[in-house]
Parts: structure tokens; sequence; C-alpha cells
């Protein structure tokens, strides 16, 4: 499915098998050339050519481009391999991602603008890790049998609480997970709000001691259990697989959501192109064929009317599959239609933009998802890296929504 080789740890190596050299006057200097998908750096080791050599362990945190490649005897490329598609990672299954500044939102010219996606200047001070995919059954089964064996030890439980950009946590002893999740769905999980998600505390919640604030109806999780991040931040401690020091668990901000979407791209779409104009119907809730559209999403035209495994398409540069299409995704943040006021009150959640006031005491609302989905009840219209804002309360779930989990510096 993934074209790639995942290494897990600051010192995680990888290896390559040798390979034959010739048609060469002179024998040409082999090296191992790592560039970062992100910045461009350039990191390079000899080639030995030997199966049982070991490259990689200086290498930081990132998505790369790794080939052999040749060089003369006056350090010109002569020759060089397919390259190999590399993430090296604190955590499997996602991806780091460094900081930086960008222009979120579209231009007024862009296809499909909106009011509430004018253009605004953006900065990231922290790296933080955002999963690679839509977060899927699979996922969540796995979660859920961890954390089962977590709490069956007697292991004292933690939920997040937000308070604006306040992040720490407050004891809670809550009953185990449920969910008949299948351990061989990667499609995205979806039909689960914002609240099911975060299953967050508030100094203005109606969460005290042990009581949940949400019904016997919600999805995927039970009234008396605990929710996903909730899950994961109590498997987030030393000899645990989800362990990470220093990170939370949570929902990524918009900022984030966006940066990491766009991947270093301008352009509405993050394969660096645009929809197509003269398309007949153009961009209508009726399918309309979208060529530039179709490499990298699953949208009204190609999805078949239902959600797709994920990882099947093109990624984007820094390697994050389905940022666009299959479904939509939930954002951390409370809904706020400017862009610039978010950026002069200078709100942040670990180092990142964050347009939230958890602790408002409303539940109800307005939160954020983004990237559109499979439905032809979507427009292809919606499917831009600086846009749809999609507007709906955090109580909201649908079969069409998603999400994918970030690793935030706590």
């Amino acid at each position: 499915m993934l074209d790639f080789l995942e290494i897990v740890g600051s010192s995680a190596t990888f290896k390559l098998s040798g390979g034959a050299i010739s048609n060469f006057a002179k024998t040409p200097t082999l090296r191992v050339q790592c560039i970062d998908q992100q910045n461009h750096a350039v990191f390079e080791y000899t080639f030995t050519g030997s199966e049982s050599t070991t490259y990689g362990s200086a290498l930081p945190y990132g998505y790369y481009e790794v080939r052999v490649v040749a060089y003369n005897s006056y350090g010109q490329v002569v020759s060089k391999t397919k390259p190999l598609l590399l993430y090296k990672t604190p955590m499997t299954g996602f991806v780091y991602i460094k900081k930086g500044t960008f222009t979120m939102g579209s231009p007024d010219s862009e296809v499909g603008h909106q009011a509430n996606e004018a253009q605004q200047s953006f900065t990231i001070s922290k790296d933080y890790l955002i999963q690679r995919t839509p977060c899927t059954p699979k996922y969540l089964a796995a979660v859920k049998t961890a954390y089962a064996t977590l709490y069956a030890s007697g292991v004292t439980l933690t939920r997040v609480k937000i308070t604006n950009a306040e992040w720490s946590t407050t004891a809670i002893n809550q009953n185990a997970m449920y969910g008949s999740w299948s351990a061989s769905d990667e499609t995205p999980a979806v039909s689960i709000s914002w609240e099911r998600i975060m299953d967050v505390d508030t100094a203005n919640s109606t969460i005290s001691g042990s009581a949940a604030p949400y019904t016997a109806t919600a999805t995927p999780f039970s009234s008396s259990g605990v929710g996903i991040c909730t899950a994961l931040n109590a498997l987030n401690r030393s000899g645990q697989s989800y362990y990470l020091s220093g990170y939370q668990y949570c929902l990524p901000t918009e900022c984030q959501w966006e940066f990491a979407c766009r991947a270093g791209c301008s352009d509405a779409l993050y394969n660096g192109t645009a929809l197509d104009a003269t398309t007949t119907p153009a961009y209508s809730t009726a399918n309309s064929p979208q060529p530039n559209l179709a490499e990298i999403a699953w949208y009204n035209y190609n999805s078949g009317g239902s959600k797709r495994k994920v990882g099947l398409l093109k990624p984007n540069a820094w390697g994050l599959y389905d940022m666009l299409g299959n479904v939509w995704e939930w954002v951390l943040d409370q809904y706020n239609a400017s862009y610039a006021a978010v950026a002069t009150a200078g709100e942040t959640v670990h180092g990142s933009p964050v347009y939230t006031e958890v602790s408002s005491g409303s539940w109800g609302v307005n939160g954020v998802y983004r990237g559109n989905a499979y439905s032809t009840t979507f427009n292809s219209d919606f499917t831009r890296c600086g846009g749809h804002r999609r507007v709906r309360v955090r109580t909201n779930s649908s079969g069409g929504v998603g999400f994918r989990l970030a690793l935030s510096p706590a």
C-alpha cells in the first residue's frame, strides 16, 4: 500500500542492499544521500555496498528521499538510484513536522474561495507530530486493547484539561473504553464527535470526579468510559508503545492542520495544481471530473460514494496521505471567521495559533473540520488546502467526518 521505510526512535538506522557499479572509466565515489523533504537539508553517508552496514543514526526526525549517488572526481553526480521514501519518527504512524511560517487561507481569486479564508501569515514555533493518514478503526482497536490492559492494572488516569491556552490534567477514574472496532479496518474512523475525541475537562464544564458530560448514545465510547485522547494520554507513559515524553495526544490546531496539509505548497491542491475551471458541471454536487484532484483525493467523482482505505492515493510533499478528500477532519479550534483577529489576539496552544476558548462553558460552540469528504453532496471545490472550512457544533458526528491525531509539545 505505502511505498516507504519507517524507522522509529532517535538512534534508529536502516540498511541498503549492495549493488555492482560498472561502465565507469574511473570508479566513482558512492554516497547514501538523504534529502529532508520539509527543509531540503541534505545528509550523506559513505556507501559501502555491504548489506550489513547501517545508515541514518545521525538523521534528525523527518521525511526523506533516500538514494545512492555516484560522484566523479570533480564532485559531479554521474548516476543515482531510484529514491526510497524514508520516515524517521519518534512515534509509529506519525510524521514529524518541523516548525515554520506559512500563509494560511486562500487568495480571493481561488476557485471556491470563501470570505472566512482571507489569507494571514502564521508562525508555528514548535515542532509537532501528525498522523500520516486519517485515524482508522484498526488504530483505535489497538488503543482500546492497550488501554483495557492498563486500566485493569489499576493505573490512575487523567483527562486533558484545556483552559484557553493552558493545558494541564486533572485526576479521574473512568470505566474502560468500548467500541466494536475492527482490527483490520483501514478506512477512516467516522461518526465521532469532537467531544468524544478530545474528552476534555474545562474550568466551566460539567465534569466532576468520575462523571462524564456525554449521553449514553455517544459513539464510539460509552458515557461512563473515556474518550480517545484520554485513553491515549493514559497510555503515554514509560513502558507503553504509545509513549512520547514531553508530548500530549490531541487534535491538530487548524493552523497545524493546514501547515501540514500544504507541505510547503501555496496552490489550491498540495500537488501544486488547481481545480479545473472548465469542467462541466464545474464543482457542483453532481459528479464532475477533476483530474488534478483525482490523483490525491477521494471526492464526489471518484469515490464511488463511500470512504476508502487510507493511503492509496499520492501523498503530499511531506508524506501525508488523504489530507484532502476521503473524510472531513476535525481540528482543535473553536471557529473564528477572522484569521487576522486570531493573529492579533496571539492565542497559542503548543506553539501554534489556536482559535479556541473551551472554558467558555458552552459545549455547543462551533468547531471546524477541514479537507472535504467522499460524498456526492459536497462540491469538489470544497477540496482545497486553504478551505473549505466546515463549521459545526462539537457534538456533531457524521459518517463523512473523521480526524487525524496530533502529538503536540506539552
